[in-house]
């Protein structure tokens, strides 16, 4: 729901994704977006969509040739190379053209690194802290990171790095992320979300769409039910922020 989103410039929730402030309300229960979830409980009444569990848990369907088409973070490349017995291709997150003509740029997701504090940290700890961010961010090392992983490079010396050895071209398909990312025009709907508890959220999301795939509620009301659920977390998040 949130790359589908940003690919389709529709808010996923108020004030900008809620960078602009902690009121903001989660509206992905709009005509666009419940349409998007109907389609997806036809195909799997049809059995052309097939729901095989939350996060990575469905890529060995892709690895193993049963599936023929998943929709998966860039990181599962390695994977790819190292399992698949088949070819195998990538290629731009779908869009339905009767919401908009040309997409937009989809989302950054992937792990993170976070730097934490505590009051008895030393200057030497900043200081290695500094230079360990510095080695990560040399166009050498995030080119490298990214061809062994198929994770995105946190810059973009690191990709044109790849883009100048030839990496892109021995591997048609790889840099497919990276453009995907910074195509289009950035809106207020395409350039993240920033909402408390969003883990929380999207496991809230992904309960009531598998209740809808199991035949208990309409597309309708699985984004209802997902939205004011989501909701009380965001207001309850704003009040303890706010306290």
């Amino acid at each position: 729901m949130e790359q589908y989103s940003a690919l389709h410039n529709l808010l996923f929730a108020t004030k900008s994704d809620g960078f602009d402030g902690l009121d903001a309300a989660l509206v992905f229960n709009s005509k666009p977006h419940v349409k998007h979830i109907e389609r997806l409980l036809e195909m799997s009444k049809d059995g052309s969509f097939k729901y095989a569990g939350r996060d990575a848990a469905p890529d060995p369907l892709i690895y193993s040739g049963e599936a023929a088409i998943s929709f998966g973070s860039s990181s599962s490349r390695g994977n790819l190379v190292k399992s698949a017995k088949f070819d195998w291709g990538e290629a731009y997150l779908p869009f339905d053209p009767d919401i908009i003509k040309t997409p937009e740029n989809s989302i950054i997701g992937g792990a993170s690194l976070w730097i934490m504090t505590a009051p008895n940290r030393t200057p030497g700890e900043y200081k290695a802290v500094a230079e360990f961010l510095k080695y990560n961010g040399r166009p050498d090392v995030g080119s490298t990171w990214s061809r062994k992983t198929g994770y995105v490079p946190v810059t973009f010396a690191g990709y044109e790095l790849s883009k100048q050895q030839g990496y892109y071209t021995a591997n048609v398909g790889a840099d497919i992320p990276v453009e995907q990312l910074a195509r289009g025009s950035l809106t207020p709907n395409t350039r993240g979300l920033r909402l408390g508890r969003l883990p929380e959220i999207r496991n809230i999301n992904q309960e009531e769409l598998e209740k809808a795939l199991q035949g208990g509620q309409t597309a309708q009301q699985a984004m209802d039910v997902a939205v004011t659920r989501g909701n009380k977390v965001l207001n309850d998040f704003a009040k303890a922020v706010k306290t």
